[in-house]
């Protein structure tokens, strides 16, 4: 590749790795704080925050410390990898069918029918017609 793009992933690679086995985690394959913010779901606001924050943060701290760069790009590629671990794990509710629900909203913690009042009249009618 014309711009060393080869070694610098390569060396990026290497840099992910080794943070397996300083304080990121406790054995080299325990939890991270990673896992707790995905099961927060706060992760990607963490890793954009992140990536954010070095970019930032490049030519201000120790000069020019790529060391810096390559924290963001890692910030990146978990951001990266949480987006699609969403898309393979959809969040909408799945209905009795197994079908994803896609459009629906929540209020202070209820799901609500696309089409509430419609739903809200006919189950009326159901009921009133359970009563006579």
């Amino acid at each position: 590749m014309k711009y060393n793009e080869k070694e610098i992933l390569q060396e990026i690679i290497e840099y992910i790795e080794s943070t397996y086995n300083q304080h990121y985690s406790t054995d080299g394959k325990g939890l991270q704080a990673m896992d707790i913010f995905r099961h927060l779901d706060t992760d990607k606001d963490f890793c954009q925050s992140n990536a954010i924050k070095y970019l930032i943060r490049y030519g201000k701290k120790q000069g020019r410390n790529e060391k810096d760069l390559i924290k963001a790009i890692h910030y990146i590629v978990l951001l990266i990898s949480s987006e699609r671990k969403e898309q393979n794990n959809p969040s909408n509710p799945i209905n009795i069918h197994g079908e994803e629900i896609k459009d629906w909203k929540t209020t202070i913690g209820q799901t609500y029918h696309p089409d509430a009042e419609a739903h809200r009249r006919k189950q009326q009618t159901t009921i009133g017609k359970l009563k006579t």
